[in-house]
């Protein structure tokens, strides 16, 4: 799924470059700890060189497990924290508070989903490649499930959030679009049965991996991933001509 384009209302920290100084105590970054230096693994107000982006991605990973075993409106930065491993100070040096984390949370979770699509797709058009895209979003295995625990978590957030709500409407127009270049493929490859619209065709689906996916999110016993592989793909297989 696409990305929408960076929130330039979100201001950077002072440190954003591409690597910044942490104090490690007791082994981890930003943590107190009661034993000694030599029991520590580093010693007392240690520098530890740590990518930020990488650190940044740490966090919203950490968000992403909580939200899935909790719900959205249970995280919170303290919580977050200790999945993470690091203190709430830490987090502080990345993020300004809860809601720039769950926003960056929410993009994330399309980035990775934009980069497998555009890997599973590559050099495939039409059909071809929306079957692609169907392996590649359905929660099929732990990675997508993960991601599609948190993007519907967020469904219910985005109505009492403008930003969110934004947010999503500018996914859905792009997701859309995306579906309809494939499909516009398949029409012009003679892939689409006489009478079909791309733009009709890409909303339908849209909301058959959108069905498929929060049933298979709230009920993964009676939709494994095969089953739910299979119904996409019929529904694929049902937009050919007849033979």
């Amino acid at each position: 799924m696409p990305v929408p384009p960076p929130d330039t209302r979100a201001t950077q920290p002072a440190f954003a470059s591409g690597a910044r100084t942490e104090r490690c105590v007791g082994g981890s970054v930003g943590r107190d700890a009661a034993a000694p230096p030599s029991a520590r693994g580093c010693g007392p107000e240690m520098p530890k060189i740590v990518d930020r982006e990488l650190r940044r991605a740490e966090v919203i990973e950490a968000t992403w497990r909580l939200m899935a075993r909790v719900g959205i409106d249970r995280v919170s930065i303290r919580d977050i924290a200790a999945e993470a491993g690091c203190s709430t100070g830490v987090i502080g040096h990345y993020f300004r508070d809860k809601d720039e984390i769950l926003l960056t949370a929410l993009r994330l979770v399309w980035s990775r989903e934009r980069e497998r699509i555009a890997e599973r797709t590559a050099g495939r058009r039409g059909l071809a490649a929306l079957e692609a895209v169907v392996g590649a979003v359905l929660p099929v295995g732990d990675e997508q499930t993960l991601e599609m625990a948190v993007w519907v978590s967020f469904w219910g957030r985005a109505f009492g959030d403008p930003v969110l709500a934004d947010e999503q409407r500018r996914y859905y127009a792009e997701w859309l679009a995306l579906l309809r270049r494939h499909l516009d493929d398949a029409r012009r490859s003679d892939e689409l049965a006489a009478g079909l619209r791309p733009a009709d065709e890409a909303r339908r689906l849209a909301a058959v991996i959108d069905g498929l996916a929060i049933q298979a999110v709230f009920g993964p016993e009676d939709l494994g991933p095969g089953r739910l592989l299979a119904l996409a793909c019929a529904h694929l297989d049902a937009l050919r001509p007849p033979r």
